[in-house]
C-alpha cells in the first residue's frame, strides 16, 4: 500500500494528461497485461478494436510531447499495479491505443536485447529477452529514449500506425 501511495504522491507532480491517462488506463493495463500472457494476436485485436478509428486527425500542436505524457501516464499505472518491467507489452498496447484514440500516429515497436545491454546479462534461464515500446515519426514515447540502442528492433512495427498489425519478422 506504501508503494502505491508514494507512486500516486510522485503522479501529482505531472501534467494534467499524464495523470488523467494513470487513471484511464488502470483498469486496462492488468487486463492487457493478463491477455498477453496467452495469445499475443487476440490482445492485439482488443487493442484495435478499442482504439477505433486510427485515422483520427491529431489534436494539439506537440503531438511527440503529449504523445510522451501519455506514455508516462500509461508507465505511472502499471506502477501503480506493480507490474514495472514485466509489462512492456502491455503498457505498449495501452499507450499505443490511447495515442491512436486522440489522433496520434504511433507505432508498436519489438526488439530483441543486445548483448551488451543490462538486461541481457540478468538473464538466467534464457539469453532471449525481448521488448515492446511505442513510437511517433521515430521518437520514443513509453521508455527511455535510447531503447533501439539496446535492443535490436524487428523490421516492422508490431502495429503500425495506421493500427494495422503487421506481426514482427527478423531483427535489422
Amino acid at each position: 500500500m506504501q508503494r502505491v501511495r508514494r507512486k500516486w504522491k510522485a503522479g501529482r507532480s505531472l501534467d494534467r494528461t499524464a495523470q488523467v491517462v494513470a487513471v484511464a488506463s488502470c483498469p486496462l493495463i492488468p487486463i492487457i497485461h493478463l491477455a498477453a500472457q496467452r495469445r499475443l494476436s487476440t490482445v492485439v485485436g482488443f487493442a484495435q478494436r478499442l482504439a477505433g478509428n486510427t485515422n483520427a486527425p491529431a489534436r494539439g500542436s506537440k503531438p511527440t510531447k503529449r504523445a510522451r505524457e501519455i506514455g508516462v501516464g500509461v508507465n505511472l499505472a502499471a506502477g501503480l499495479w506493480g507490474l514495472g518491467d514485466r509489462s512492456c507489452i502491455a503498457r505498449s498496447l495501452v499507450t499505443w491505443t490511447i495515442c491512436q484514440r486522440m489522433g496520434y500516429q504511433t507505432e508498436v515497436w519489438v526488439g530483441v536485447a543486445l548483448d551488451e545491454s543490462p538486461e541481457a546479462s540478468r538473464q538466467a534461464v534464457s539469453p532471449l529477452l525481448g521488448h515492446a515500446w511505442v513510437e511517433i515519426d521515430g521518437f520514443v514515447v513509453d521508455d527511455l529514449p535510447d531503447v533501439r540502442q539496446r535492443y535490436a528492433a524487428f523490421d516492422k512495427p508490431l502495429l503500425d500506425r495506421h493500427g494495422v498489425y503487421v506481426g514482427a519478422s527478423a531483427p535489422v
